[in-house]
């Protein structure tokens, strides 16, 4: 496992995909008061709140969901002391970190753009391969109909009124009927159908009786729940038709029909699902693209796909996004990154950039005024200030893509690290200083994210500050809501620097338990056993590192490096035994 991959994602809470919640909130009409209070519009309009709302939140969005019929009530197997409510809501929360992460990274690292709608296209269609895998698996557990050829009626213009006109058609009812045995006015009905407004859920499950009672064996609550679903859908169809095009919704709807039923007939299902296709498939449905198998159906899907632009985005669709929408900028637009796309792409964060500009400044004179800095000057090397002159262009973008979104987390620490692997490489401490200023930052806006609050140490510690870095770190420790497997290897990795190798090694042990196929934590925990004199756990930790492909520990162990009596001459200068100078084992701290 690399280093990157290890660092924690940021979890931005809803700084983008808060939007998107608060448009389905108002498209089902939800009155729910934990959607509604003021922590729900704080976090819908896309500001900061604690673990603990977000999942209430997300729990009664599932419930939501639930209620209009848009997901089953449940799920085979789900075990009880999970309700389906949590587990809608636990699918949400993983779409939307997906979406507040792909988004967060397109503005730290954008520059301009004339064409917004194709930066759009492909998230949108990133998004329509993930729902189609979702749908696929409702499908294969028989808890939704199969999705037919034709777009479904709900996503035509006026969604609402024709999937009303077409029950009462075939329930032989005409308006004044409908309007008499619901007991409202025949002007209320006109609305309905004319797409004006939408039947209240009381007069959604009249309709539904009064349809059933006109059907041989009519379901009224299954019918309920699937008008309920249907009139919910059309409001959404409506609401994006209203800025992207009603013509683009009915395609990129038709796809995501055509690409769950392309899946369902598949022939090599058996193949792929393997011997627990229901429990593979449960898992789809929670985890969309990331799921189990979730590659295999997507490759097998590319491989038939006749458009080639949706052919990449199905293949970019089994990773994660922002490097996938980094693939999908270079293939269709020449770009060499997504810096070409999607800068102009809708600042969700506008109508709070005054406030956030406040707090920003508020941020700014505090830290400087307390910053715990040792003041080293600048690098007098004439080289290397030419040098620097030279990156000053790209040092200045990202100064303004900071400045422009300034509610983005992501941008400031982008910078931040930015600036500090500068400080590092050109001995610069201003550049040092303003990069720990902005993961400051970055920690302000998003206080339980654990990546901007150890990033100020990892630059102090390969700055060769390591008492600093130590205590920015035991900082970030009590500010956080509990370590995390990051803390605890940059905090083992300063603790091995300073020779505190006992320490070290307790804090590394920490994060093998957590995640075990870590090699780095490995070995680092291996040369602070061996330092500290414990042979058996070293020599257990080179071997587990060893199996996940480093081999340095294991190696020095092997060339005698922590033997008490030395090896025969004739092996020096194959592997040079560490001193107190070296820089340390294997790499240093993970950085963002």
């Amino acid at each position: 496992m690399n280093e990157e991959s290890f660092v924690n994602t940021a979890p931005l809470g809803g700084l983008y995909s808060g939007r998107i919640l608060r448009a389905v909130v108002q498209c089902l009409d939800v009155q729910d008061e934990v959607l509604t209070n003021r922590t729900a519009r704080r976090f819908f309009s896309g500001q900061h709140v604690d673990e603990h709302n977000r999942n209430q939140i997300f729990d009664a969005l599932g419930q939501a969901l639930i209620t209009r019929g848009l997901v089953p009530a449940t799920l085979e197997d789900l075990p009880e002391t999970l309700p389906m409510a949590s587990v809608v809501g636990m699918t949400l929360m993983m779409v939307c970190g997906e979406w507040d992460r792909l988004m967060a990274h397109i503005q730290a690292c954008s520059g301009q753009t004339d064409d917004v709608g194709e930066a759009v296209a492909q998230l949108l269609r990133l998004v329509v391969v993930d729902a189609a895998l979702r749908l696929f698996a409702l499908v294969y557990l028989d808890l939704e109909r199969p999705p037919g050829s034709e777009p479904p009626a709900w996503v035509l213009e006026n969604g609402t009124g024709t999937v009303l006109r077409q029950h009462l058609r075939e329930a032989g009812l005409t308006r004044d009927q409908l309007a008499a045995r619901l007991e409202v006015s025949p002007t209320s009905v006109d609305n309905w159908l004319d797409g004006k407004n939408q039947p209240s859920p009381e007069n959604v499950a009249a309709l539904a009786r009064e349809l059933a009672s006109r059907e041989s064996g009519g379901d009224a609550a299954a019918l309920e729940r699937s008008l309920n679903r249907q009139i919910s859908l059309a409001a959404m169809a409506d609401q994006m038709a209203a800025r992207i095009g009603r013509d683009k919704v009915i395609k990129l709807t038709t796809k995501l029909t055509h690409f769950a039923s392309a899946l369902s007939e598949s022939p090599e299902l058996p193949r792929i699902l393997g011997d627990n296709p229901r429990g593979i498939v449960r898992n789809l449905i929670m985890l969309g693209s990331a799921g189990g198998s979730a590659a295999d159906l997507l490759s097998w899907l590319a491989d038939r796909e006749p458009d080639p632009d949706w052919r990449w985005n199905i293949l970019a669709a089994i990773r994660f996004w922002d490097p996938a929408f980094e693939e999908v900028a270079m293939l269709h637009t020449g770009q060499r990154s997504a810096s070409g796309l999607a800068q102009d792409i809708s600042d969700v964060t506008e109508v709070f950039a005054e406030e956030n500009r406040h707090i920003i400044e508020i941020l700014k004179q505090g830290l400087t005024r307390h910053a715990d800095f040792a003041k080293a000057p600048r690098a007098d090397d004439e080289g290397a200030k030419s040098r620097l002159a030279e990156l000053q262009g790209r040092i200045d973008q990202r100064r303004r893509l900071a400045e422009r979104f300034l509610g983005n987390p992501l941008a400031h620490l982008q910078l931040g690290s930015f600036l500090g692997d500068l400080g590092i490489q050109f001995a610069d401490r201003t550049l040092i200083d303003e990069g720990i200023l902005e993961c400051r930052i970055a920690t302000g806006l998003q206080p339980d994210w654990d990546a901007p609050a150890v990033q100020p140490a990892s630059i102090l510690v390969n700055f060769g500050e390591r008492e600093a870095a130590l205590r920015e770190l035991e900082q970030a420790e009590r500010n956080l809501p509990a370590p995390t497997p990051h803390l605890r290897f940059v905090k083992g990795y300063i603790l091995m620097t300073l020779e505190l190798y006992s320490e070290a090694l307790s804090c590394l042990e920490a994060v093998i338990e957590e995640r075990q196929d870590f090699a780095p934590a490995y070995d680092l925990a291996a040369h602070s056993a061996f330092r500290s004199g414990d042979k058996t756990k070293g020599l257990r930790y080179a071997k587990g590192a060893r199996m996940l492909g480093i081999y340095t520990e294991h190696r020095a162990w092997g060339s005698g490096a922590y033997s008490s009596r030395p090896k025969p001459e004739s092996t020096k200068g194959k592997r040079r035994r560490r001193s107190d100078e070296d820089e340390g084992p294997g790499t240093g701290p993970a950085r963002t």
